[in-house]
């Protein structure tokens, strides 16, 4: 099979910008300043606006960047494979070659280390590869070629894992230890009361003075964490479970005892999490804000949800 034939290529495009993507420079920085390691991991919960953080810290800076979305089908190593080395043909029709022609050998380790000799000799700058969505593929046969891959990692690239889960790579520790993997986490990836008043306002649905949306506009954000009838995207706003990093609007309670964990919310009906009161997770260690709603009946008319993020 040749190797064009095993490629979805709409794995591998970028997400584009969008307009109503809102630039967060507090995390780019911290993005900018973590990808001076090898190896960047980016792990949250769903919500947290992981790949668009990435997305955006990469569009606006100066690397040229490699995408590739992963499923739970590139749990298989010649998949897995076959789309790095398509991905990086991309920047030298040359690059691959030699990796192409080892690929149905037995674990992929054979051409792994092929493609990783032929980068060290033409890789002419520093580039960064993205895995998105590191989580759907991971496998012990997947966790093996990347420590394999970690273990003569070509100078000039840089790796981002973008995943919900700890990929528990052997040898991380020891990179943590020397600066070669570096992580971003929910606390750095929480979104600031600043960052919240322009998320509301992108998305159509803009806070007062007062940090609360205008009257008769705050319909659909209900704690049953459903969809519910109101402004374009108010519906996502309570799906997308947005993060916030810190009482700054009005209308946020204080802090309470929150989850054990920074990125689960109660069950909409559970003992203190209130109808009508919209959870945000606070990255201070202090549990969680709420804002309360007004409950209103339905109208009959089907909402229209706008995304929020991708994560």
């Amino acid at each position: 099979m040749a190797l064009e034939d095993r490629i979805a290529r709409s794995r591998l495009i970028p997400p584009r910008p969008r307009p109503i993507w809102v630039r967060r420079p507090r995390v780019e920085a911290r993005l900018r300043e973590a990808l001076e390691a090898p190896v960047v991991v980016v792990k949250a919960e769903p919500g947290y606006g992981k790949s668009t953080a990435v997305a955006q810290t990469l569009h606006h800076g100066p690397w040229p960047y490699l995408w590739y979305s992963l499923t739970e089908a590139d749990r298989d190593p010649q998949r897995f494979l076959a789309h790095w080395i398509y991905a990086f043909r991309s920047l030298d029709p040359r690059l691959g070659r030699s990796a192409a022609e080892r690929l149905h050998e037995p674990g992929g380790f054979a051409a792994l280390d092929a493609l990783a000799n032929e980068l060290v000799d033409r890789l002419p700058r520093e580039v960064v590869l993205v895995l998105d969505d590191y989580h759907l593929a991971d496998s012990p046969e997947i966790r093996a070629l990347l420590e394999r891959w970690l273990e003569q990692l070509p100078p000039a690239l840089r790796l981002v894992l973008i995943t919900r889960r700890d990929p528990e790579l052997r040898g991380a520790a020891r990179a943590r230890a020397h600066r070669e993997l570096r992580e971003m986490t929910p606390s750095a990836l929480a979104f600031a009361p600043e960052e919240v008043q322009e998320l509301f306002a992108a998305q159509r649905f803009p806070l007062n003075r007062r940090g609360r949306p205008p009257p008769g506009r705050a319909r659909g954000l209900g704690g049953d964490g459903r969809p519910g009838p109101g402004p374009p995207g108010a519906g996502s706003l309570s799906r997308g479970r947005l993060r916030a990093a810190g009482p700054g609007l009005v209308g946020l309670r204080a802090p309470r005892p929150g989850p054990p964990h920074p990125g689960a919310l109660p069950p909409p009906h559970a003992p203190g999490s209130g109808r009508g009161a919209f959870a945000f997770p606070s990255s201070s260690g202090g549990g969680s804000f709420r804002l309360k709603r007004r409950s209103r009946p339905a109208p009959s008319r089907a909402p229209h949800p706008i995304p929020l993020l991708r994560t």
